[in-house]
């Protein structure tokens, strides 16, 4: 039948040559390749159909000797075609819905950083190559809360961001973020250094601090790539590790919400990103309804070197404003207790 088809456009084709007669011929190909298509429905049935592959959710660590990683719909995994480095052989594979849990055949180092390469398939076929890194089960980690910071330092009080120890535990893998996760502009993932209820750790944000004489040096770290915090506006969060559970979180701004109209007032789109997540993850109050807006953060006009922002102390942790302020010139504590101290403005 096609063959006919073809013969008579073939002969159309060659007898009409003038622009009306090329439109006619025109026609009738259409219509006959309309002709042989598949119904509509038919069509709507297959444009349908599932190509998107699957993407990984999360990946971490949840014992000492398996991982887990979720993903955005149903998986298989071929366990010939994973891999674990450094060093770490796969026991088995389990899967259970959209996660898949990998069982290594030897206890994982708390706090060391493994990456797994492997595929993954969904129910429709689709594949996607992945390498993703997790860290090492911490079995004891402490309760760590972000106690004190400046973002307006200098080369004597530098950047730093202070934390508190609430119970005792290992700090391995726990990760303090300028930033969140997917958002971040410089990141510290603490070494395994076991800590007591009450101990302070100061990390720094310049590729250059000056040592806190009131602080040991066992107990102080630096950024990943320092670069020193945004003065104004921005969030911290505390992660059990990198891919892990949010432990605690500030947002500071200057701003407000009539301080722009493209992002809610927080002045830049990531900001506004990694404040609304703090929010979504029930880490940080707004005082209405809705999403978290400038209003709701901790203030930082005030704040310089020696004036830091610290929490109440002892630790009061509501997710909100209320828990922080600054204290007086001169009365920043890192490596000491919170000074209780309001820094008042002057009026005149």
């Amino acid at each position: 039948m096609m063959s006919e088809y073809l013969l008579i456009v073939s002969r159309s084709s060659y007898m009409y040559r003038d622009h009306n007669s090329y439109r006619v011929v025109l026609t009738c190909i259409i219509s006959l390749l309309l002709c042989g298509c598949p119904p509509i429905e038919t069509y709507q049935k297959l444009t349908a159909s599932d190509r998107i592959p699957p993407t990984i959710d999360s990946a971490c660590s949840i014992d000492s000797s398996v991982i887990s990683i979720i993903c955005s719909e149903p998986v298989s995994a071929d366990e010939q075609g994973f891999l674990i480095s450094p060093g770490c052989t796969i026991a088995s594979i389990e899967e259970e819905d959209t996660s898949i849990f990998i069982h290594t055949d030897a206890p994982l180092d708390a706090g060391v950083t493994y990456t797994i390469e492997g595929v993954l398939s969904d129910a429709a076929g689709n594949h996607v190559m992945f390498s993703v890194d997790v860290f090492g089960w911490n079995p004891s980690p402490p309760v760590l809360l972000i106690n004190e910071f400046t973002t307006k330092g200098s080369s004597r009080h530098p950047d730093a961001v202070e934390l508190i120890a609430c119970t005792d535990g290992n700090t391995a893998g726990i990760c303090l973020y300028d930033g969140v996760p997917d958002s971040y502009r410089q990141r510290c993932i603490l070494p395994s250094c076991e800590v007591s209820a009450g101990d302070l750790l100061v990390i720094h944000c310049t590729d250059t601090p000056e040592s806190l004489m009131e602080v040991s040096e066992a107990v102080q770290f630096i950024m990943e790539e320092p670069c020193g915090l945004s003065a104004n506006n921005g969030v911290l969060s505390l992660f059990s590790s990198p891919y892990g559970q949010c432990m605690d979180a500030v947002i500071y701004s200057n701003r407000y919400v009539t301080s722009d109209t493209r992002y809610g007032g927080f002045g830049s789109a990531a900001v506004l990103h990694r404040a609304s997540h703090i929010g979504e993850i029930d880490q940080w109050r707004g005082t209405g309804s809705g999403s978290i807006l400038p209003e709701d953060a901790v203030r930082s006009d005030t704040m310089t070197a020696t004036r830091t922002t610290c929490r109440q102390y002892p630790p009061v942790d509501t997710d909100c404003a209320d828990d922080w302020h600054i204290v007086p010139t001169s009365c920043a504590s890192f490596g000491l207790p919170n000074c209780s101290e309001v820094y008042a403005i002057k009026k005149e």
